[in-house]
């Protein structure tokens, strides 16, 4: 059984949980793929997006832990993957759901084309993805706060050790190379961070 646990990092909040057809919560856009994209629309009137809430369904495939990352990107410059640290893993056979919210409205304008992807290297099968947009509220003081900041404020600040030499944002907490296990990732698969060179070249 799929137990919900809340993670909290990068400001990206995320759960998994057992799927269950609610149509109260059905994404703005959904895709039967493991990707889709849409132009970011007008807002409502007096409202700012916030962010994103991104989320898709999946079964577990084969004996490993599943190893995949969600990656969204935009024609304005925003390309971030996040691999969360903590992910829920369905029994053989049940449908999971991964939620997800990003607060990355302030890098969102009106007609930006937004990329959604979930790359999967092992381990679960992704069945649907889906994208909402989220607007502000009524709470004034907090929404002014948020508009003065860059996104990668709002992600969490200095960002630059979790930054590729593509300049895309690989947002991890797990060690680096835990994740270069034999079948999961090879070194190649994507650059690595600019600071784990630093760290290398400064113990030669």
């Amino acid at each position: 059984m799929l137990n919900a646990e809340l993670l909290y990092e990068f400001n990206i909040m995320s759960t998994s949980l057992p799927y269950m057809e609610d149509s109260n919560i059905k994404p703005t856009y959904v895709s039967e793929l493991s990707s889709l994209s849409f132009d970011v629309p007008p807002p409502p009137k007096n409202r700012r997006l916030k962010g994103l809430d991104v989320t898709f369904k999946y079964t577990i495939s084969g004996e490993n832990d599943g190893l995949w990352f969600g990656n969204i990107s935009t024609t304005n410059g925003v390309d971030l993957m996040y691999n969360p640290k903590v992910f829920g893993k369905p029994e053989s056979g049940e449908v999971g759901i991964w939620l997800s919210n990003w607060p990355i409205g302030n890098a969102l304008d009106t007609g930006d084309k937004v990329n959604i992807s979930i790359a999967v290297i092992c381990g679960l099968e992704v069945h649907e993805c889906g994208v909402s947009l989220v607007y502000s509220t009524d709470d004034k003081v907090a929404e002014e706060t948020l508009e003065n900041m860059e996104w990668i404020e709002v992600l969490g600040g200095d960002l630059f050790g979790f930054q590729l030499s593509t300049r895309a944002y690989y947002l991890c907490r797990r060690e680096f190379f835990e994740l270069m296990d034999f079948g999961r990732l090879t070194l190649g698969w994507f650059s690595i961070p600019q600071s784990t060179f630093g760290h290398l070249y400064s113990n030669l």
